[in-house]
């Protein structure tokens, strides 16, 4: 069925602002604060003509889309169930949808641009506890975004869509001037818009629609807009009050050392690690690769990979210089061995993950490790490509990161190859460091967004900021066409409760729109 989609440039907005709203959401949402002032038009009755005026606008109703009690909603054994805004005014304007979800439903709101040709639909999947937002070019379709949000019968949603000029944030119940949006991102949009609700099979109701002002004027000065910087495979070490940016930057010659206050502005201090102070040089291009660092005991220690293999260097200094540390590779397989992490438990038991070469792809090793000898103990085979998104190029399974949150291990990795745009994040969890990690029906937590120009988007470390907000810093390529230089991007992530099992560990990204600095 056609539709005229001369507003549907801010139901564009409204339903990605809702998937990346969902996506960004928790459990138990924020309160509804709403500050500024909205329009008040009163809710009307449905006249005979199959229209009826909510919040200001005019919505059309069409298929079994009914309006009773306040609410627009579905007949369940009607085909469709829409209601149509052809007109919600000027931009820039905050779109704002109360939602009441009643149940499994495939009903969600849809937007578009210029025409027809190219569409958004946010989607609500109850069973799945996940909102996705997909996107229809020509004959085309591709998934923009899911994310885990689990909400009950009867919940209620308050969604705001803001639009200034080819900037969309969203916003999700919390809805104050300074609020922090659960999504940005850049759409073109026409100079008419329209607003799409669909109440699937009746399993969703819209009871309450309105405009308001645009109240997010805040500058520039309190945000960052990816990428940060130049460089593959990063790592960030918060120390002393500053933050220590490390990548594969400087392949031939060691590692560069990238120092920030805020994480918006750094200041490149040059080599902290040199060929020549460390075992091991380039060659057979085999170049440095993946560092990280960690502070213990006073010291920092720097994990690196060159010709195929792991090393340790060790400094006074975050800022290096990094001297030899391990007197040799860590490993003396003669298998190419790479992308170490380290993880310190609660106890002390220290934890190396590291990549390894099997007949079927690379997988994810771990064991325990002994920093003092720089030898490790029993090898466990942890993580391989097995899962449909992690097999679209080659099979890869590289770049472990491990966190340990409420006594659960998350096992953070990145497949398919580097220069492939579905370079993914994936998550795997379990109860001890070592032990069966369970896979995310959820995967990938990071995934390319031609909606924000961000491919490749992979191999990453997790920190927490000074403030306590848990962020991952990963790179992407360079460009839709050119994969290299690679660069360096920070997204806020977040663990959102569940009733049975573990909290889900989700990332709010890619973004390429200003995001607000953490505290």
């Amino acid at each position: 069925m056609k539709y005229t989609y001369r507003a549907l440039a801010a139901l564009l907005a409204a339903c990605f602002f809702l998937t990346c709203l969902a996506a960004c959401g928790g459990n138990t949402p924020p309160e509804v604060t709403t500050d500024e002032q909205t329009t008040d038009a009163p809710i009307t009755d449905a006249p005979d003509d199959g229209t009826v005026n909510i919040g200001g606008l005019k919505f059309t109703l069409e298929g079994g889309a009914t309006y009773e009690n306040g609410a627009i909603s579905g007949v369940r054994t009607a085909d469709s169930n829409v209601a149509f805004c052809e007109d919600i005014g000027e931009t820039p304007v905050c779109i704002n949808v109360k939602t009441k979800i009643n149940g499994s439903t495939s009903g969600g709101i849809s937007f578009g641009y210029h025409n027809e040709d190219r569409r958004y639909f946010l989607g609500f999947d109850k069973k799945a506890s996940t909102l996705k937002l997909t996107c229809y070019h020509n004959d085309d379709l591709y998934t923009v975004r899911r994310v885990f949000f689990p909400f009950d019968n009867g919940t209620e949603l308050n969604i705001r869509i803001a639009i200034k000029n080819r900037l969309v944030k969203i916003f999700v119940n919390d809805l104050s001037p300074d609020a922090q949006p659960l999504m940005e991102f850049s759409a073109a949009f026409s100079v008419d818009k329209g607003l799409k609700l669909d109440c699937g099979k009746g399993a969703l109701q819209f009871i309450d629609i309105s405009v308001s002002d645009y109240v997010y004027e805040g500058g520039s000065t309190g945000t960052y807009t990816n990428p940060i910087a130049v460089g593959g495979d990063p790592y960030i070490l918060p120390y002393d009050g500053k933050y220590y940016l490390y990548a594969t930057n400087a392949i031939h010659e060691g590692y560069k050392v990238f120092v920030s206050e805020d994480l918006k502005n750094w200041t490149d201090m040059g080599l902290c690690l040199k060929d020549e102070d460390v075992y091991g040089t380039p060659k057979d291009g085999k170049d440095f690769w993946a560092p990280e660092v960690y502070h213990i005991d006073g010291r920092f220690y720097l994990f690196y990979t060159v010709q195929g293999n792991v090393g340790v260097a060790v400094a006074d200094s975050p800022l290096g210089p990094f001297k030899d540390y391990s007197n040799g590779f860590l490993f003396d397989s003669g298998l190419e061995t790479i992308d170490a992490n380290l993880l310190i438990d609660d106890d002390g038991q220290m934890y190396l993950y590291y990549v390894v070469p099997h007949e079927d792809g690379t997988h994810v090793h771990g064991a325990k490790f002994d920093l003092k000898t720089c030898t490790l103990g029993e090898d466990n085979d942890l993580i391989s490509a097995n899962e449909n998104w992690e097999k679209l190029f080659g099979l890869v399974a590289e770049g472990p990161c491990v966190i340990k949150h409420n006594g659960t291990y998350y096992l953070t990795y990145s497949s398919n190859g580097w220069t492939s745009h579905d370079y993914s994040v994936g998550c795997a969890v379990s109860s001890s460091p070592l032990g069966d990690f369970g896979i995310y029906e959820e995967n990938p937590i990071l995934v390319k967004s031609p909606a924000t120009e961000a491919y490749g988007t992979g191999h990453h470390g997790m920190f927490y900021t000074f403030g306590g907000e848990l962020m991952i810093v990963y790179h992407r390529h360079n460009s839709v066409d050119v994969h290299s230089p690679r660069t360096t991007c920070i997204d806020r992530c977040a663990f959102i409760p569940q009733e049975n099992g573990p909290d889900k560990l989700i990332v709010y990204g890619p973004t390429n729109t200003p995001q607000k600095l953490p505290e």
